[in-house]
């Protein structure tokens, strides 16, 4: 009762012997959310309808998405099969009351591929671009700013 679960012995016939009341989190809450959302994630299904495209995502956050487009998108997509993309769009979250949220359905509006890199090649990477920082540049920010530009 007090760690609100609840429980059961039954014989070998399935029959209910001992019940132990206890509180139960009722499976049918739903929470419901639409919102936009981007994330990111492997392409590995692109299949094209008379109206628009399904597209599936295989990610680490959620797992696999199923994702809906617009055959134009379908058609760039299909450039990044089998590649990381972040995609960007509006999905519908559900969640039960004691599961995590997962999405239900997601309509892609736009996207980009992803190039995985290890954080010391970004590092590498923007040190060689060799920008020439002013000495101070907060100092800098301040003084174009007060000039009003």
């Amino acid at each position: 009762m007090e760690d609100k679960t609840s429980g059961s012995l039954t014989d070998k016939h399935g029959n209910n012997v001992i019940e132990f009341p206890g509180g139960r989190a009722d499976d049918a809450i739903v929470f419901r959310i639409r919102d936009a959302e981007t994330f990111t994630g492997e392409l590995y299904y692109i299949a094209g309808t008379a109206t628009d495209a399904k597209v599936r995502i295989s990610t680490d956050a959620y797992g696999v998405v199923f994702c809906i487009t617009t055959k134009e998108i379908a058609k760039a997509l299909r450039d990044f099969l089998f590649e990381d993309v972040r995609v960007s769009g509006r999905g519908t979250w559900i969640r039960s009351a004691d599961g995590p949220w997962r999405i239900e359905d997601f309509a892609i509006t736009d996207y980009a591929p992803v190039n995985r890199e290890s954080l010391r090649g970004a590092v590498d990477r923007l040190r060689a671009i060799g920008i020439d920082w002013p000495d101070d540049p907060l100092g800098e920010i301040m003084r174009i700013d007060e000039e009003g530009g």
